[in-house]
């Protein structure tokens, strides 16, 4: 199997309890009370198609960071036509806010010619619940427009890709399988959010379920570490790509991180 895997660093920045992404410089602290999270989209080169994993705040953000996503493909020799599948871990608008854009005034897809996957149990939570106004008008087109497929139709859609439903982060998080023998990675959205979860043991409050969260992410764990997969954590602000390459019962796993991309 073909396979590259490229995190396509779109900024760090300071959040709090508002929501608010706020832009931090190399070397910058958060705010007092905030956390420091990068957005990392995750391009992969898979055989015959071109996989985004997760987009990053698209128009909700101050400015538009939907730009800067499409440079950063194209940095990789693409464009937005080239891409086949747009997989949502979750539907949180820091994970799915750039799967459209606003264009003259007007909602249009920004990968047109790819399949959205995504739980189709979580889009129907969000169809039913109420947003402002800006959402609210996004996850309408996105019903009406988007081409989108429910993994619990197909969790299987193509050779050497897997979803399954782990819960945890929101109701219907996702854990994205990829790969074959030998060439592997993992994706569970902010189940693993950044390498800081690997060898902490913690529920967090700001987790739909934090036990199942917490109990998801040590079985994941241990099935990357036996596969020796690639982790791809999303919100990491240093090596989102990495690897577990040991285990020690006092000191946990050994990490292994890759550059900015990870070619197999």
């Amino acid at each position: 199997m073909s396979l590259t895997i490229s995190a396509l660093r779109l900024g760090v920045f300071s959040v709090g309890q508002d929501q608010d992404f706020k832009p931090l410089g190399p070397g910058d602290k958060p705010l007092n009370g905030d956390v420091k999270l990068a957005l990392n989209p995750f391009l992969i080169e898979q055989d015959d198609r071109l996989i985004l994993i997760d987009t990053g705040l698209g128009s909700f953000y101050r400015d538009d960071m939907t730009p800067l996503l499409l440079q950063k493909i194209a940095d990789r020799g693409y464009s937005e036509r080239d891409i086949t599948d747009v997989i949502c871990s979750h539907l949180h608008i820091d994970h799915a806010g750039a799967l459209a854009h606003r264009e003259n005034g007007y909602w249009e897809l920004t990968f047109p010619d790819a399949h959205i996957r995504m739980s189709g149990q979580e889009f129907a939570k969000i169809k039913k619940s109420r947003h402002d106004e800006p959402i609210d008008d996004y996850i309408s087109f996105l019903d009406a427009r988007g081409n989108i497929q429910f993994i619990e139709d197909d969790p299987e859609p193509f050779s050497g890709m897997r979803f399954e439903i782990i819960g945890g982060h929101t109701e219907f998080s996702l854990a994205i399988f990829g790969g074959s023998e030998g060439a592997r990675y993992l994706m569970a959205g902010d189940v693993l959010g950044v390498r800081a979860h690997v060898n902490r043991k913690f529920a967090a409050k700001y987790d739909f379920e934090p036990k199942k969260s917490q109990e998801m992410r040590e079985q994941l764990l241990k099935q990357a570490y036996r596969s020796k997969a690639f982790i791809l954590s999303y919100h990491d602000d240093g090596a989102p790509v990495y690897r577990l390459t040991g285990w020690d019962e006092k000191k946990g796993y050994t990490i292994e991180t890759a550059e900015h991309d990870a070619a197999i």
